[in-house]
């Protein structure tokens, strides 16, 4: 399957949902790429209305998260889960979540943390 069409929302809110769901219901070939999945909630609605979706996250929890969601809502056929990080340029990075908020994740490079090795404790 070759890219046909290519639609870019960055801001998603408001506008940027009404325009992706007219774009769904305008193009029943579109395949859905959720870049940044985290816990699925644009991946699921989508894959609800019986789209095919790609979600993509990096963080082990939010995929593992994702993937009860899509077993329990029964959504499987219609995703595609990647665990997984995507970015322009190749570098190491330390990622993970806010104590006490699971679904507000960060970035963070290793070189500025003055860490050679990856330790949680440091973050």
């Amino acid at each position: 399957m070759g890219i046909r069409k290519c639609h870019s929302t960055r801001n998603v809110g408001g506008s940027s949902c009404e325009r992706i769901h007219d774009i769904l219901k305008n193009d029943p070939d579109v395949v859905f790429l959720d870049i940044g999945a985290n816990v699925g909630v644009f991946s699921l609605t989508v894959a609800k209305l019986g789209r095919h979706i790609v979600s993509i996250d990096a963080l082990a929890g939010n995929v593992a998260r994702l993937c009860r969601s899509m077993r329990d809502g029964n959504l499987s056929d219609h995703m595609t889960v990647v665990h997984n990080a995507l970015s322009y340029q190749r570098e190491k990075v330390a990622l993970g979540t806010h104590k006490k908020n699971v679904g507000c994740t960060y970035v963070k490079k290793l070189e500025k943390l003055g860490l050679e090795k990856l330790d949680q404790q440091s973050l």
